[in-house]
């Protein structure tokens, strides 16, 4: 006996499985799913156009809600560190110190390549990136702290939406030394196994 049932909503058409699945596809399609990886048992689950249509939305709401937000929270969470860099820069300790003028640097080349993520994987691939974070905090006090750090709980308050810049850290083995002019006493949890002749 057939197990598939013949939703009286729906023309005799549409009524087998082969027909109800190449529907479901082309209205997944439209909405920007992923089609090809929906099983195919899922078609009877949703066969009523309308049962179709609220699951198809509750997808792209979610997705949408993922997808436009996060980098909106990134380059607000970049405005936010704005004021206490420019404080820094033209600090003592900034512009006008040899170690601050690497800093100041070693920001700004990272903030040019986090702009370019396929370029920011190729110069870590490139010196052999090894390791990982040990949560020193080192990387978050370059040149100034970071107001998302929180030195009690040695975590990051917007990890999640981190910008670029926080993500791909360290990219070079530049980068490795920025961070030793903060933090001397500790090793940085992150080595390369190939490093330039500087």
């Amino acid at each position: 006996m057939s197990r598939s049932v013949i939703n009286p909503k729906m023309s005799e058409q549409d009524s087998t499985p082969a027909t109800r699945g190449i529907s479901l596809f082309k209205r997944l399609t439209f909405f920007d799913a992923v089609p090809a990886r929906l099983p195919l048992s899922e078609t009877s689950k949703h066969s009523s156009v309308a049962d179709r249509s609220l699951w198809q939305g509750s997808i792209s709401r979610r997705r949408l809600s993922v997808d436009w937000k996060r980098p909106f929270r990134q380059m607000w969470h970049v405005c936010e560190r704005t004021p206490p860099f420019l404080r820094a820069f033209f600090s003592p300790r900034g512009i006008w110190s040899r170690d601050g003028r690497t800093l100041i640097l070693g920001k700004c080349r990272r903030i040019a390549i986090s702009f370019f993520p396929p370029l920011a994987h190729f110069l870590q691939r490139h010196y052999g990136l090894t390791g990982g974070c040990q949560s020193c905090g080192a990387s978050c006090k370059l040149l100034f702290q970071c107001p998302h750090w929180n030195d009690q709980s040695h975590l990051c308050s917007v990890y999640e939406d981190r910008p670029n810049i926080c993500r791909f850290f360290p990219i070079t083995p530049a980068d490795i030394r920025d961070r030793n002019l903060i933090l001397k006493d500790k090793d940085c949890g992150f080595t390369f196994t190939k490093t330039d002749k500087k």
